[in-house]
């Protein structure tokens, strides 16, 4: 008998994203939570985030498009074939031969890595955004020439939010919040300014904590404010809505007309 019978698949689905996730947040951050917090090396620290950044910015571009290009240049292609007499017809044919597109699963993932080591450690290594953007600069270009030439065009089923990849970011917003307070507290500028103003280990401890506090607030405040859909999108789409019930009615009349 299964452990797990769910109703839906898409409920299996969310399960199973967030069993992957809860493992993906461990395998990546658990390491530089324990220098962070158990050894307190902020230089060590520092050095371990750029040698994480650099490796699987290198290792995706690599997985992701270096070897799919080389195996169609010089595996896959070499079999595909057009005719002179109807090269469109024997392009999308060829087309139809090239590998299924694995899906966005991985890209989610490497975004999610992506956040966290910007929001959970960016401020002893501020070159972390830097290094991202450049990435994902490189990464537009990289990606739709995969989707392009090396993959079938995929099919993406509409779906009405992130599902659990949204409570995934916003679980890693608040760890990020109590990270950053926590970096903090370990700055010897912040230190020394706390010795000269006399503030003992205890006060400077409280105070991270009223600070973290102020932040979580703050952003609970923000985003009960301000509106997942805008309201001119709300209003468009349920203008579209609209028009489009409107025009299957008037549709249904005409076919039950005589």
């Amino acid at each position: 008998m299964p452990l797990e019978n769910h109703r839906e698949e898409s409920a299996y689905d969310n399960h199973l994203t967030g069993k992957i996730l809860v493992f993906t947040f461990f395998n990546n951050f658990a390491v530089l939570f324990h220098i962070a917090f158990f050894k307190q090396d902020v230089p060590l620290l520092r050095k371990r985030l750029a040698s994480l950044l650099i490796i699987s910015q290198v290792v995706n571009q690599v997985t992701e498009v270096v070897i799919p290009f080389l195996v169609d240049r010089f595996i896959s292609a070499p079999h595909r074939t057009e005719s002179e007499d109807d090269p469109e017809e024997d392009k999308f044919r060829n087309q139809g031969t090239l590998p299924l597109f694995p899906g966005l699963f991985a890209e989610y993932i490497e975004l999610l890595v992506q956040f966290g080591y910007l929001s959970l450690f960016s401020c002893v290594f501020p070159l972390t955004a830097v290094l991202l953007l450049l990435n994902n600069l490189t990464e537009i270009r990289s990606d739709a020439y995969k989707i392009c030439k090396l993959f079938r065009k995929p099919f993406t089923p509409p779906v009405a939010s992130l599902g659990v990849w949204q409570l995934a970011f916003e679980v890693l917003s608040f760890v990020s919040v109590v990270s950053n307070c926590w970096l903090l507290l370990l700055s010897p500028h912040l230190q020394g300014l706390s010795q000269e103003a006399g503030l003992s280990d205890s006060n400077l401890l409280m105070g991270a904590v009223i600070v973290e506090h102020v932040l979580i607030l703050a952003k609970v405040i923000m985003a009960a404010l301000i509106p997942d859909e805008p309201d001119w999108i709300r209003k468009k789409r349920e203008h579209i809505e609209y028009t489009s019930m409107q025009a299957l009615r008037q549709q249904k009349l005409n076919v039950q007309e005589p």
